[in-house]
């Protein structure tokens, strides 16, 4: 198989283009899906947020943690995507957070469970994201942690079109 025919291969030369990987960095390496995703971790690190189970709402203040949680999002995409204006609250288990973003209002409404981050959550954030003309969010598939990174539009398209990200 070519590497224009291997999409690990097109996905890894992709990162490279667009410097994700240093220029010195062997994609020959990356020789399969795990190796890739391993690969776009530790070279995205400063665009991540890592979330572990726990910590939210423990003081029963869940929608502070969330606007806590838009706001390190942003600093993620380096600014590509805003939360503005962030306002929430909580009505029993169900969590509410307002703002504005690309010169739209919008609000999501989602349930709190114990106190693990809600994947409703990280599905709009993700979803959200898609609007971005220079990248999105995509799910890192790291085991130990929730890991979600901002990456350039071209890589997402790739991971997803050959359901490696899903």
């Amino acid at each position: 198989m070519t590497q224009s025919q291997n999409p690990v291969a097109v996905i890894a030369s992709a990162m490279k283009t667009h410097g994700i990987v240093p220029a010195d960095f062997d994609i020959a390496s990356i020789e399969d899906e795990y190796a890739l995703m391993a690969a776009l971790r530790q070279h995205t690190k400063a665009a991540q947020v890592k979330l572990f189970d726990g910590g939210i709402g423990e003081d029963n203040d869940a929608d502070e943690d969330y606007v806590a949680l838009l706001k390190r999002f942003a600093k993620a995409c380096g600014g590509a995507i805003g939360y503005e204006g962030i306002e929430s609250g909580m009505e029993g288990d169900t969590v509410t957070l307002r703002f504005q973003s690309g010169g739209q209002e919008h609000s999501w409404s989602f349930e709190q469970d114990g106190d693990r981050v809600s994947e409703e959550f990280l599905d709009f954030i993700i979803d959200h994201s898609k609007s971005c003309t220079v990248g999105e969010f995509i799910n890192l598939l790291d085991e130990n942690s929730l890991l979600t990174g901002f990456v350039p539009k071209d890589i997402s398209r790739l991971l997803y079109e050959h359901d490696i990200v899903y």
